[in-house]
């Protein structure tokens, strides 16, 4: 899993499903091609393979969601991204802000 530091607000919305990809971070895996999802700083995976938004939030692989953030390119010089593992990093990567559509 993958967390940004940044306090920034966004506009855009994904509603969809979530799961984890080939190489082992959360995707949205609905649409032509999946799409990697950063989540922010303090998200937590349990035993159980649930994920955790430092708002108390909690969902797992499989599960549809609406969370609030943006889309953004993917810059390979990220230090975010340069951590990844090679095949998690897509080429539109949503990066959540912690919030959560109702």
């Amino acid at each position: 899993m993958s967390t940004f530091d940044s306090d920034f607000r966004e506009e855009a919305l994904f509603q969809g499903t979530v799961g984890w990809g080939d190489a082992g971070c959360m995707m949205n895996i609905e649409g032509p091609e999946p799409e990697l999802i950063v989540f922010p700083k303090g998200t937590t995976i349990n035993d159980n393979d649930e994920v955790q938004l430092p708002n108390g939030f909690r969902f797992r692989a499989g599960d549809e969601v609406g969370l609030g953030g943006g889309v953004h390119s993917a810059d390979p010089a990220s230090e975010t991204l340069s951590a990844l593992p090679e095949g998690c990093v897509t080429d539109d990567i949503f990066y959540a802000s912690g919030e959560v559509a109702e």
